[in-house]
């Protein structure tokens, strides 16, 4: 019915009811159906769309009801819960890309960018005897990314005694936020709390 009015277009859909997504799957052509896997670093559906061939799109949630805080495990956003690989390729072939899913825009920029950039942060064995290369899980020093965010966001628009402030805050910052472990998601609605932490003093 849907496709009788808009035959030209696709849907996407973001539930984790499975019964329902099948059906959609169903009655949908190929290429016109696309499923969200909204929050994949932690509550993750991708493994389960992959076995019923359903395209879904890597995502995370992050921010919930627009809240504006500073939160997010880089960690824990490349590997997910479910320990899950953190580029595309090993996550089968119904993975159809990367996807950003707040519900409030324009707050932690370093999360997002973190997010588009696992694509791209592929191991190659070397080791490979045809030479070609085999793509291995990524293993990613947050701290040498962190330190590369910080120059290319901030590095034609300091000296050079300022950049390596900027790199050093932005290490406090990955050692007290974006790479600390957590139970639970952090969604931004958990109150705001001062810590001091050295010289700096951080919101949550």
């Amino acid at each position: 019915m849907l496709l009788s009015f808009f035959p030209t277009q696709g849907w996407i859909l973001d539930p984790n009811n499975m019964p329902v997504l099948n059906a959609f799957r169903a009655a949908t052509p190929r290429g016109k159906f696309l499923v969200s896997d909204m929050w994949a670093e932690w509550n993750p559906i991708w493994a389960a769309l992959q076995a019923a061939d359903i395209p879904f799109l890597y995502g995370t949630l992050h921010n919930f009801g627009g809240n504006v805080g500073m939160w997010g495990n880089l960690n824990q956003l490349a590997t997910g819960t479910k320990r899950a690989p953190s580029f595309l390729g090993a996550l089968g072939s119904c993975a159809n890309g990367l996807g950003g899913f707040p519900e409030g825009h324009d707050q932690n920029p370093v999360f997002y960018q973190y997010l588009f950039h696992m694509q791209w942060m592929q191991v190659l064995d070397q080791s490979d005897p045809n030479g070609t290369g085999t793509h291995v899980e990524p293993k990613v020093n947050t701290t040498s990314w962190m330190k590369q965010f910080a120059r290319q966001r901030y590095g034609p628009h300091v000296t050079a005694m300022g950049l390596i402030a900027v790199e050093e805050a932005w290490q406090v910052l990955l050692r007290e936020i974006y790479g600390k472990e957590r139970p639970e998601p952090a969604r931004g609605n958990t109150g705001m709390y001062r810590e001091k932490v050295g010289k700096l003093i951080f919101f949550r």
